[in-house]
């Protein structure tokens, strides 16, 4: 039986890394959240919000796509469907009426 060398280790090492960022959803949760703080200054700001909010609408959808590409694991992808589902149902709410107020004491 053959030992692998030096440079097949750090290959598969390099690998193993690769595969482990791409799994990674943490950048995708920290910019939702960021968005989501964003969302709610827009609307406790008030006045004209409209195309802001629907371009946070898009960010959103973004990164939940990213997060569903991203798993490996069942539960994480439902949980990314169903915030695609509230993400769409967001964005509905913002083009048809040019919200200014959607989120109350949430």
């Amino acid at each position: 039986m053959r030992h692998p060398t030096a440079s097949t280790r750090t290959v598969l090492n390099q690998e193993a890394l690769l595969i482990a960022a791409k799994a990674d959803i943490r950048e995708e949760l920290d910019r939702i959240a960021s968005h989501v703080a964003q969302a709610r200054e827009l609307l406790e700001k008030g006045g004209p919000v409209g195309r802001r909010l629907d371009f946070l609408a898009q960010e959103f959808h973004r990164e939940v796509n990213t997060c569903c590409s991203k798993s490996n694991d069942i539960e994480l992808t439902n949980t990314g469907l169903e915030m695609k589902n509230v993400v769409e149902q967001f964005r509905e709410q913002v083009q048809k009426s040019g919200v200014t107020q959607i989120w109350s004491d949430s």
